[in-house]
């Protein structure tokens, strides 16, 4: 019995750390690509719960396109649920972005 009262009360813990979703996706760094050229490229997407597997694949992604170099993440805890921040350092070209 004791230990049916634990597990019952370690997944009423578990559950309650999982219901904050994304509240939103800010983007830092992006001088000539557009957000939403680089949304279409992110699994994570707001109002869907945080998961650090999908933040890698997007930071992975993201770093693929031709004129990203580098691409880190920050996210920030609030009250309506998690700011993600993707911080890029964006490719330096002598040639402008013609698109």
């Amino acid at each position: 019995m004791r230990y049916l009262l634990f597990f019952f009360l370690f997944s009423q813990v578990i559950v309650y750390a999982q219901e904050q979703n994304i509240a939103s996706i800010h983007w830092k760094g992006n001088k000539k690509m557009s957000v939403k050229f680089m949304t279409n490229f992110i699994e994570t997407k707001v109002g869907h719960p945080l998961d650090s597997l999908k933040i890698n694949r997007d930071v992975a992604a993201l770093t693929r396109l031709n004129g990203i170099s580098n691409v880190t993440f920050e996210v920030v805890n609030t009250s309506l649920g998690y700011d993600v921040l993707f911080i890029l350092i964006e490719n330096w070209s002598i040639l402008p972005n013609l698109s």
